[in-house]
């Protein structure tokens, strides 16, 4: 892993720390009722993601001690090809990227349910090439998760603002 790579990756990972805190911040001004759900899993993706963060501080400055003066590290890794973060990297985080907007983009317009069952269809079976079998499998798997445990906790999920189901 490159100087580059870590830095995009500590970047990223502060980004989605911000928006968990922030996540959490807006939960506790919720309705008493509704706010223990939100708050614990914003809390808990805060923590996680604190972690991370830690983590890729501390892996950045192990790089930078273990590659500081090193010539030929640094030829290493030019004669191996590595470049840092190429085109190629970047492309493939722009289309997961894409695929959590269009999830985004599912539930706003036809609700979590149908838009977990399209999103997992479609991302396994155009992204991942599994098989119709697997697909079909996880898609219900996805929709008898969401209804047992929407069922236990009395739940409805949200439904879609253009297409309501």
């Amino acid at each position: 892993m490159t100087r580059a790579e870590i830095i995009l990756r500590l970047v990223l990972s502060a980004v989605l720390l911000a928006v968990a805190v922030s996540y959490t911040i807006i939960a506790l001004d919720f309705h008493e009722l509704a706010r223990y759900a939100p708050v614990a899993a914003g809390g808990l993706s805060s923590v996680l993601l604190l972690a991370v963060v830690v983590r890729e501080v501390v892996r950045l400055r192990r790089y930078d001690v273990v590659t500081a003066g090193s010539y030929s590290r640094s030829i290493e890794h030019v004669e191996e090809g590595e470049e840092g973060v190429t085109t190629k990297s970047l492309l493939a985080a722009v289309r997961y990227a894409g695929w959590i907007v269009g999830f985004l983009a599912l539930v706003w317009f036809f609700g979590l349910e149908v838009a977990a069952a399209l999103f997992v269809g479609s991302f396994l079976r155009l992204d991942a090439e599994m098989s119709w079998r697997f697909t079909a499998i996880s898609v219900a798997a996805v929709m008898l998760f969401l209804w047992v445990f929407g069922t236990i906790i009395g739940f409805e999920w949200p439904e879609g603002v253009y297409f309501p189901l």
